[in-house]
């Protein structure tokens, strides 16, 4: 049976950051440039090799520079990392933050768990102000004024902040639910297979 959090939230929107997309294409255009020129150049086996290298640099790029993001859906947000995806639902995030990352804090009993996402834009540059109204209840109940703590809570400052924030204040309430974590067995199986091939081919 198809799980409605997880559907609602594949069909969300994707957070990248324009770097990623910059850096992988560099790299990608790089690796077939030396594809090309061995194609042309060398020998068969020396060939092999390259295109190799090229396509598992090529893999590698695309695993940690492009693939992680940042997801918000209907019902939760998925962060996905190089080594793990996380998803969470609404109901569990206590609040939101945007610094260099954008970090979807949770609260488990009595502590605060933090989930960042790498490679969704963050932004620095403008000044910080006061999350949703869950976060200034948030420093409430931990006894903590709500003014001069603007700078440990700059939701909003990035579009991936506000969507975030205005979906928390639109859902609909109730229980608060588990985050679900999974390592990204299948990315990582694939890249380490690419590294022993290629790393295979030269020792031959």
């Amino acid at each position: 049976m198809a799980d409605p959090v997880v559907g609602s939230v594949s069909r969300g929107q994707t957070f990248r950051s324009t770097s990623a997309w910059v850096y992988t294409i560099v790299v990608w255009a790089f690796c077939a440039l030396c594809a090309v020129l061995a194609i042309l150049q060398e020998p068969a086996p020396t060939v092999v090799r390259v295109v190799l290298s090229c396509a598992t640099a090529a893999l590698l790029a695309w695993a940690i520079l492009l693939r992680p993001h940042l997801r918000v859906g209907e019902t939760g947000v998925v962060v996905s990392n190089v080594w793990r995806t996380h998803v969470i639902p609404f109901a569990a995030i206590a609040y939101v933050r945007t610094r260099g990352l954008v970090e979807v804090v949770v609260q488990q009993e009595d502590r605060e768990r933090v989930y960042r996402s790498w490679n969704a834009p963050g932004n620095t540059s403008r000044a910080p102000r006061m999350s949703d109204p869950q976060a200034r209840n948030h420093l409430r109940g931990m006894g903590i004024s709500a003014q001069g703590h603007t700078h440990a809570l700059k939701a909003g400052s990035g579009a991936a902040g506000r969507l975030i924030e205005e979906r928390m204040d639109a859902a609909a309430p109730g229980a608060p639910a588990g985050v679900r974590s999974t390592w990204n067995v299948a990315v990582v199986a694939a890249v380490l297979t690419a590294i022993v091939v290629t790393a295979g081919s030269w020792a031959l």
